[in-house]
């Protein structure tokens, strides 16, 4: 991500307008917009600003190890895993993940016969 893709994303994730993110990270409106049109690049004292304003560092902030706030532990470690995928990759990963939260969950004795698996039912013992 670009310095730039990075500030739009604090901000979006913020759920803050203009006006707000400008009085949370000490930034004035003006700059932030010049920022967001790209009509100038930030300086590290605005990266800076907006860095501190989110509780990060500027490494964490020009790093991909960037975790949003309030993340539990599993949600960061997929995150991590994800920012290291190509775009296919990052395609792929969301289509299971989005086919994963279809899945009802049910219980062994909803399964019933565990032919497939190998399990029999009622146990963790592997049919012979």
């Amino acid at each position: 991500m670009t310095t730039v893709e990075i500030i739009k994303k604090l901000k979006q994730d913020s759920g803050l307008n203009m006006d707000q993110f400008s009085v949370k990270t000490g930034v004035k409106r003006s700059t932030l917009y010049s920022i967001f049109t790209r009509e100038n690049d930030p300086t590290i004292d605005t990266v800076a600003k907006i860095a501190s304003a989110h509780g990060i560092t500027l490494g964490e902030f020009f790093t991909d190890e960037y975790v949003p706030p309030g993340l539990t532990d599993k949600e960061a470690l997929a995150l991590k895993h994800f920012r290291k995928m190509n775009e296919h990759g990052q395609d792929s990963a969301l289509s299971m993940l989005e086919g994963l939260t279809k899945v009802e969950k049910m219980t062994s004795a909803e399964i019933g016969n565990t032919t497939e698996t190998g399990v029999e039912p009622g146990t963790d013992t592997i049919a012979d």
